[in-house]
């Protein structure tokens, strides 16, 4: 039982040292852009990031968009975070592309690592001709399948462990 234990232990410090070097984030940008003073439409757009240490490195989309934003930024709820994403680049449409805007980019994070891990931060793109000033989005880890495999796998272990102890007496 105590080797069960003691592999238990092993996997599971495995586990947590492995999760704390990359961390996977997704952001899913929503807005309304007035394209004439009688017609709005939604605007919609995504994004993907990937922290490793300090280096975040990042890619956002947002097809379909009429006005270009005039600037874009990373912000976190309740500090004084503004943070500049890298210009963006205007791509056309080609195959499934409609056409739109991109940003991509790195750099390491100036500080509140801990509110970006937590879900805290948001991308805002910013435009007069934008409903309320701005399309944003939270920016929110992507959980990671491991550890439910790995809780899973302990649990099966301890189990058996059990199991084959009870058959010894």
């Amino acid at each position: 039982m105590r080797r069960m234990f003691s592999l238990v232990v092993l996997l599971t410090s495995v586990w947590r040292g492995s999760a704390q070097g990359t961390v996977q984030f997704t952001c899913l940008l929503q807005g309304v852009e007035q394209v004439s003073p009688s017609t709005a439409i939604a605007v919609t757009g995504s994004g993907s990031l990937t922290l490793n240490g300090s280096l975040l490195t990042y890619s956002f989309q947002v097809p379909n968009l009429l006005v270009f934003p005039s600037g874009a930024h990373f912000h976190a709820d309740g500090t004084d975070l503004i943070w500049s994403l890298a210009h963006y680049e205007y791509v056309p449409a080609s195959g499934s592309w409609p056409g739109g805007v991109t940003f991509n980019g790195s750099g390491t994070i100036p500080a509140y690592q801990d509110e970006l891990l937590s879900g805290h931060w948001y991308v805002q793109l910013h435009s007069l001709q934008y409903v309320g000033g701005v399309i944003r989005g939270y920016v929110v880890p992507v959980p990671e399948p491991t550890t439910s495999v790995v809780f899973a796998a302990a649990l099966a272990m301890v189990w058996c462990g059990r199991a084959w102890a009870a058959r010894r007496r």
